[in-house]
């Protein structure tokens, strides 16, 4: 299988989004254990999504924000700034 330039851009765009993410949730006090209960999904899963060995699911950003008090449209907002700032 060939790997394109966009491949590697959104492979690059999704650890990114994730380390933000996770920076996040250490700022925020939010355990991988606690997203992991709150979604009824193992450690193992959330921490290898958070981690970029895979897509970042829209139910990971989902957990968070409720479990910071945010709507995950201001999560977002958050974690794109932290990629830019």
């Amino acid at each position: 299988m060939t790997t394109t330039p966009q491949d590697s851009r959104a492979a690059d765009f999704n650890l990114e989004l994730s380390r933000a993410l996770r920076a996040f949730m250490d700022d925020h006090d939010i355990t991988l254990v606690a997203v992991a209960t709150y979604l009824g999904r193992t450690h193992g899963y959330v921490s290898q999504r958070t981690t970029g060995q895979g897509a970042l699911p829209a139910d990971i950003i989902g957990a968070v924000a409720v479990l910071a008090q945010l709507s995950p449209r201001s999560l977002m907002v958050e974690l794109t700034a932290r990629m830019h700032g």
